[in-house]
């Protein structure tokens, strides 16, 4: 097991994504109202994992059935399910997804997991150094091209009756000419999952236990 660097937390926090997130074609599952009342309290990671990088300041994430509130003495903001972000479940794992910063019809993927006295956030990485690479999950499930200055996202070859699939792109100037993404395939997936992220590298966020005030 082992707890990220807060470097790559912020990237999560702030929702701005990052090379390092592997893109999807579509969130597999089924597509959920709410997030789950099991991840919903008052979260807080300590100052010892910051690393330095915002001194002695805590982190605190406040998650309700709709929203997840972001709170620290330089962050403060709110994302709203369903519109900033959505949530599936797949074959017992609570899936986080983000529409992907370069190009909004591809998805950055989450595992949400919660072990009582806190949760864990694994975030689901595209770690190769260069696009010739097969990479960790380029083992379990196939690599398209795209590019971005003329191509659309070609639509899934199978029922799109989960979660939802990427719509077409609309390439805006600015960004990289092509951008590398992994076809969704259930089986292969939970292969994945399961093989290479659950119980390795995650964010940690301990419980803030509301106490009740005496009468």
């Amino acid at each position: 097991m082992k707890l990220l660097k807060l470097s790559y937390l912020l990237v999560v926090l702030v929702f701005l994504g990052s090379c390092q997130l592997a893109k999807f074609d579509r969130v597999p599952g089924e597509e959920l109202v709410n997030i789950p009342v099991e991840f919903h309290g008052r979260f807080a990671m300590a100052p010892i994992d910051n690393k330095g990088i915002l001194g002695s300041d805590s982190i605190y994430l406040v998650i309700e059935s709709s929203i997840i509130q972001v709170i620290s003495k330089s962050i403060n903001f709110t994302k709203i399910h369903n519109q900033d972000f959505k949530t599936s479940k797949f074959r017992g794992k609570i899936l986080f997804a983000l529409n992907d910063p370069t190009i909004p019809g591809l998805w950055n993927l989450f595992i949400l997991e919660n072990q009582k006295s806190h949760i864990r956030i694994y975030p689901l990485l595209d770690k190769r150094t260069n696009a010739e690479e097969a990479g960790k999950i380029g083992n379990y499930m196939p690599q398209q091209m795209l590019n971005i200055t003329s191509d659309p996202i070609p639509p899934p070859q199978y029922p799109m009756s989960e979660a939802g699939a990427a719509p077409i792109a609309s390439p805006n100037q600015g960004l990289p000419s092509r951008v590398f993404f992994f076809t969704m395939m259930e089986d292969q997936f939970e292969q994945y999952t399961t093989n290479e992220i659950i119980g390795k590298e995650y964010y940690q966020f301990n419980k803030i236990e509301v106490k009740a005030k005496k009468k």
